[in-house]
């Protein structure tokens, strides 16, 4: 639905409204359940700016709107591109003042603001940790370094590496929690992915490291620990007991199933 051109020249003419595209998820546009609220008064050639409730707030693209007679509509993504989101925190954090995710016209003259916000961003993202989060917190970030044996709980790496980065708290934005208590221990390269504006969710991005489950194709696989651990196992792994007996021990569980393999 969406190519790429430049910006109009007049861009700072030219109406801007900002649209909200919601539900925004993974398995929403996989489905086609996503839609696109706009204002009143849009016109063929007006620029868009596309924005969403994804992992936090966060604008999607810059588009031109077209319209033809058929009641048909689409977006032609312009500069300034936005390939990964944009936080509306980080947006706010350049403009200095508040952004309303709100289907509106944006006022004469607060456009071109807004797209230099949306350029200058894109060019030198802001930090994470420089906006609002609740990860890294003193309490939780002493908690993770006790889970080193374990390595990183998303991707797993690092378990058994003599060299490897501290490991950092993380906590999902709220209404996002996954099934655990307490903070998450992630590497700093996990953490970064799981804080990106259009990122995964913490399970998403667990479940992407791991196996689909040979029975039902289902991508929820717990890893399967036997035996006497060093102490509790982090989320995403099931202790299956002490007792070994089997010749073949299985690795994995999956969470839809409950098949072993």
């Amino acid at each position: 639905m969406a190519k790429r051109s430049t910006v109009p020249a007049n861009a700072a003419e030219v109406p801007c409204h900002v649209v909200l595209a919601e539900p925004w998820s993974a398995s929403a546009i996989e489905a086609d359940e996503t839609w696109w609220s706009f204002p009143d008064g849009v016109a063929d050639g007006d620029l868009v700016i596309t924005v969403a409730h994804a992992r936090v707030p966060a604008i999607l693209q810059v588009a031109e709107l077209w319209l033809d007679d058929n009641e048909g509509w689409g977006l032609n993504t312009v500069e300034p591109y936005v390939p990964i989101g944009i936080a509306i925190a980080a947006l706010e954090r350049r403009l200095g003042t508040r952004f309303s995710t709100e289907p509106r016209t944006l006022p004469v003259g607060v456009t071109a603001d807004v797209l230099a916000a949306i350029t200058s961003e894109d060019a030198t993202p802001t930090p994470w940790s420089s906006l609002p989060h609740r990860c890294l917190d003193a309490d939780d970030s002493k908690l993770v370094q006790n889970d080193q044996f374990w390595g990183c709980n998303a991707c797993g790496a690092y378990a058994a590496s003599r060299y490897r980065p501290r490991l950092q708290a993380h906590r999902e934005p709220r209404g996002n929690d996954p099934q655990f208590s307490g903070a998450l221990a992630v590497c700093p390269s996990c953490h970064d992915i799981l804080h990106q504006p259009l990122g995964p969710t913490f399970d998403e991005l667990m479940f992407s490291y791991r196996p689909s489950c040979p029975r039902c194709d289902a991508k929820q696989t717990f890893k399967l620990l036997m035996g006497m651990p060093p102490g509790p196992p982090p989320y995403g792994t099931h202790s299956g007991g002490c007792a070994i007996s089997a010749p073949d021990i299985p690795s994995y569980i999956c969470q839809a199933c409950n098949f072993e393999w």
